[in-house]
């Protein structure tokens, strides 16, 4: 009892010190339990994110399995390198069911190719190349053929943005084509402009040639990287930048879109698009 007492006259004989210590034994609690509210805060967040943020997929042709295979076409000239046939096409078809399942919250996927300018229609180059440069094979615009615009990168990430019109989304026609603003400037162009491009054939016989195909602007986008103060193969700027559907890529190609949307002179039972996709 004697022990309670004196510990009693001790905390009141020196009110200031005591003060201080419950004041100080206070504060190490609070921060103790701010910790432990903390650490299953942080446990409850990670454990969302596993939930609603998933995996992002890409799917992509397999040279090599194809190569082993033995299914690449040969050309009749053995010196030349073998063709991918049928066998390694990726079905447009196959990729729209994969995209409408419950378990994929968003699905895009993209066929490159390329389109020389018209007299309409020019590319986009501030700074001309210099005297004597060749620039064959690279004076196109780089079209890319996609499912949803809304899904590329740069338009994810904000490095591009629409400014006029709409997107092309997984209904738009074959038609529709998404232009950058420096090119719509120099060419005088707006949303709902019919355009010609020129799409490349390539002949039996291996000959080169050009046939326009013709498309309506469906909107016009910016780029936020500028032009540089040099030289740029134009294919390689940022505004040359165009964008179509898979279907109007395979135009570009001097192929018929096929009727489950895919790309090829096959039948359009057997028509697909060529394996080139992105997620």
């Amino acid at each position: 009892m004697n022990l309670f007492k004196r510990a009693w006259w001790r905390l009141t004989g020196h009110l200031g010190k005591t003060l201080m210590l419950v004041g100080l034994f206070f504060v190490i609690c609070t921060l103790v339990l701010s910790g432990f509210l903390i650490q299953s805060a942080a446990t409850r967040a990670a454990a969302s994110a596993k939930n609603s943020v998933g995996a992002v997929a890409t799917m992509q042709l397999d040279v090599n399995a194809l190569l082993d295979s033995g299914r690449m076409q040969q050309r009749k000239d053995s010196g030349q390198p073998g063709m991918i046939g049928a066998e390694g096409d990726l079905h447009r078809s196959l990729v729209d069911k994969i995209c409408k399942s419950s378990v994929v919250a968003n699905c895009n996927y993209r066929k490159d190719s390329v389109a020389e300018p018209t007299d309409q229609v020019k590319l986009h180059q501030p700074v001309p190349a210099p005297a004597g440069q060749d620039n064959r094979g690279a004076d196109f615009f780089k079209a890319d053929g996609v499912r949803d615009l809304d899904a590329v990168s740069t338009f994810r990430n904000g490095d591009s943005k629409l400014i006029a019109g709409s997107g092309i989304k997984p209904d738009s026609k074959s038609d529709m084509v998404v232009i950058e603003e420096r090119v719509a400037k120099d060419n005088h162009l707006k949303v709902a402009d019919k355009i010609k491009l020129k799409a490349i054939v390539r002949h039996p016989d291996g000959r080169i040639g050009f046939k326009e195909i013709g498309f309506i602007v469906g909107g016009i986008y910016q780029n936020n990287t500028a032009d540089t103060g040099t030289y740029v193969p134009p294919m390689m700027a940022p505004s040359n930048q165009i964008y179509v559907t898979p279907g109007g890529a395979t135009r570009l190609d001097s192929k018929k879109v096929g009727a489950d949307g895919g790309c090829s002179t096959r039948p359009p039972s057997r028509c697909a698009t060529p394996p080139t996709w992105a997620s």
